[in-house]
């Protein structure tokens, strides 16, 4: 067995129990999911020391010194297969021999999907058990969800002009609910598809909504009372009936009135049917100043006295959500193409929205319940790739990680897990790909032999 002497090193450990059931407080991986050829030196010569400073038993105060370099670290003795082995013992026990030599990569790479990924894992807390079966559920509604979510997300992002499926799956969501909030509100003027038109739209309805709602309301009353006779009914005369004097005129003002109705009797005095029809006449007078700005900047919405605000502010509420759902990805010309051909209203765009959200919001449902992990992490291009690249490692590390876990009878987190496959595998590296025998005790030499060398040394 090859003797290694401790180094001073600036990690933090703990002089009692071992390397195995200790937390990590340095990630030495790279960021990238695999790793290349290159990468187990620098890998293996961190976990190296750490389990030389714990195996050792070596206090904190002698550990706490200069971290050490990487050229330090990597000077190693001569024989790199002993010193690997030697510390595998120490980390594992003698059945370290057993593990698998080529899942090292695999491991990291699988530690590095599930901590960035949606399961969203904190390697150095999580236990290999549960949490590989949560990333296993995690990988099976991934599989069933996201190519529904790619293909209605490349549906989408063709009529818009965007590229959509490299969106985080949370704005993706987004503009698929400002889509079918589009098609609620029935649409939009196509010249509100910049967005400098629809803010100045949104200014002028501001300004002016409160007299454009009560000459609407207006109508509605007079129109739900009177038919379009109402309107030739002489302003002197609706004056007259207003006042208490003047019977006569009131009582012609009241003909007038059962001649214009629209119900078989009137709702009413005729005093407060002529306030009414009074006010509305105003509300009209006041919008004949205002009809070039209101036709300008509504368009199609702008009709007269009777224009509703309503679905207006929803309309361009619904237009400046997908405003900004879409940011970068905007094309001003293709939205106003659609916006011209009523898309939003066809069934086509709007099933096709409808699905991409009941798939995100069931993709969220499943996540979320089964290991309350980050649904949106991932774009819908990069969520397919996962729950493949997750699977497949997922098989081949299943059952070796949760054996190793569960190894010397006390749970150890992922990451301790992960370490001891990548040292494993460095190990056989330096073996040059042979087979690393197991270390044996020297058999004890013949007494024949023993007795024939001192007779020898005597004789001499």
């Amino acid at each position: 067995m090859v003797t290694i002497a401790p180094r001073r090193t600036g990690l933090s450990c703990s002089s009692e129990g071992s390397f195995w059931t200790t937390k990590h407080d340095v990630d030495p991986r790279t960021d990238a999911p695999g790793l290349d050829d290159g990468a187990l030196a620098p890998v293996i010569s961190l976990v190296a020391a750490r389990a030389r400073a714990e195996a050792d038993q070596v206090s904190c105060d002698e550990v706490s010194g200069d971290e050490v370099s990487g050229d330090e670290v990597g000077n190693v003795p001569e024989d790199a297969v002993g010193r690997d082995g030697a510390l595998l013992g120490r980390l594992y026990g003698e059945r370290w021999h057993d593990l698998p030599s080529h899942l090292g990569r695999v491991a990291a790479g699988l530690e590095r999907l599930l901590e960035r990924g949606p399961t969203a894992i904190d390697p150095s807390d999580a236990l290999p058990g549960a949490t590989l079966s949560n990333a296993w559920l995690g990988v099976r509604a991934a599989s069933a969800h996201a190519p529904i979510i790619a293909d209605e997300a490349e549906v989408l992002a063709e009529a818009l002009g965007a590229s959509l499926t490299q969106l985080p799956l949370d704005q993706l969501g987004r503009v698929a609910s400002a889509v079918l909030a589009l098609a609620a509100a029935g649409g939009a003027e196509a010249a509100w598809a910049d967005r400098a038109d629809v803010d100045a739209a949104r200014s002028v309805l501001d300004a002016h909504g409160a007299d454009l709602r009560e000459a609407a309301e207006l109508h509605r009353q007079v129109y739900e009372r009177f038919t379009e006779r109402v309107w030739e009914i002489r302003s002197t005369r609706l004056d007259a009936g207003t006042r208490r004097r003047g019977v006569l005129r009131r009582r012609l003002l009241r003909l007038d009135l059962l001649a214009a109705r629209r119900t078989e009797a009137l709702q009413g005095s005729v005093r407060s049917q002529a306030q009414l029809i009074l006010r509305a006449r105003e509300a009209r007078r006041r919008l004949v100043t205002l009809a070039p700005l209101l036709e300008r900047h509504l368009g199609r919405r702008w009709r007269g006295p009777l224009t509703d605000v309503a679905p207006i502010v929803r309309s361009q509420d619904a237009l400046r959500q997908l405003h900004r759902a879409l940011g970068d990805q905007l094309d001003v010309d293709r939205l106003r193409d659609l916006l011209l051909a009523d898309a939003f209203t066809s069934d086509e765009l709007t099933a096709c929205a409808m699905r991409l959200t009941d798939a995100l919001r069931a993709w969220e449902d499943e996540l979320t319940t089964l290991s309350g992990g980050n649904p949106w992490a991932l774009p819908a291009d990069d969520l397919a790739r996962w729950a493949a690249d997750t699977g497949g490692a997922l098989v081949q590390l299943m059952g070796v990680l949760v054996e190793m876990s569960e190894h010397g009878g006390e749970a150890v987190p992922l990451r301790t897990v992960v370490d001891v496959l990548l040292l494993r595998e460095h190990a056989e590296e330096q073996a040059g790909g042979h087979p690393i025998e197991r270390a044996e005790d020297p058999p004890d030499e013949p007494a024949t032999e023993v007795s024939s060398q001192s007779q020898n040394a005597s004789s001499l």
